[in-house]
């Protein structure tokens, strides 16, 4: 069974403060309800702010409110309220990364006012290269994505490590990496570990030395003097692209 440590940390990781942990442990103990008096008398709570933490708890929909005999009394809900409280959180959540994604290209305008589109950025090096996927799937999310390469096999050996790791570190969400090399070799190229796959294929595009697609992004990369990426959001583009790949991807047996 749980210490009252590990629960009170626990409330706290999915939004409570510590004094409205404290209460609200209080008030779980209290099964016919308290007053604010004894609500900041058993959690040690100053009298002063127990009814505003009271309060807090009541409008999370954890605890529910009564009066008897002109005395406002504070129950807790059933534990499993604490769900729909995290389900609100995540909604508003998603709601509010909808509304960063309309202003994202405005505070990249302002902190970088000299490129060429605001959905563009640039990216130079190998650690350019993996800062611009790792960029990608923040904004994109990982939760049921496909990041998709296309690019070369001294490519892929320079970076399969890296790939693998992310793909390991997020296997539980659904997340899985595809890789098309473009190769010479007769010997066609098939390595299949958990959610990392990699194909060859024989035909040449013409795009660039690489390029990746997931969600709404698009990454491209190429090395003339030195290896630089640059990373755009376009839907329609990246629908495309994804669309491409995938009918490519099928092919391959």
């Amino acid at each position: 069974m749980a210490t009252q440590k590990e629960i009170s940390s626990t409330l706290q990781s999915i939004g409570l403060t510590d004094k409205e942990a404290a209460v609200y442990m209080t008030l779980l103990r209290k099964r016919e309800g308290a007053t604010t008096i004894e609500a900041s008398q058993g959690s040690l709570v100053p009298r002063t702010t127990a009814y505003d933490i009271c309060q807090s708890l009541v409008e999370k929909g954890v605890v529910s409110i009564e009066k008897r005999k002109n005395t406002k009394v504070f129950s807790v809900k059933s534990p499993h309220h604490l769900f729909a409280y995290m389900q609100r959180k995540e909604n508003e959540l998603a709601y509010t990364k909808q509304k960063l994604k309309h202003i994202i290209h405005d505070l990249d305008a302002l902190k970088y006012p000299n490129l060429p589109s605001p959905g563009l950025r640039q990216f130079a090096g190998a650690e350019g290269i993996i800062a611009m996927w790792e960029e990608q799937m923040v904004q994109s999310g990982v939760e049921n994505e496909t990041l998709h390469l296309i690019t070369n096999s001294n490519f892929l050996q320079n970076f399969q490590s890296h790939l693998q790791e992310l793909s390991k570190k997020f296997r539980d969400n659904n997340f899985s990496i595809k890789v098309l090399v473009q190769s010479e070799d007769e010997d066609p190229i098939f390595i299949k570990i958990r959610n990392f796959e990699v194909k060859s294929m024989q035909d040449k595009f013409v795009l660039a030395a690489g390029m990746d697609v997931m969600g709404d992004f698009v990454g491209y990369w190429n090395e003339i003097d030195q290896l630089t990426g640059m990373h755009m959001e376009n839907q329609q583009v990246a629908k495309l692209q994804a669309s491409l790949f995938q009918r490519v991807w099928a092919s391959i047996e």
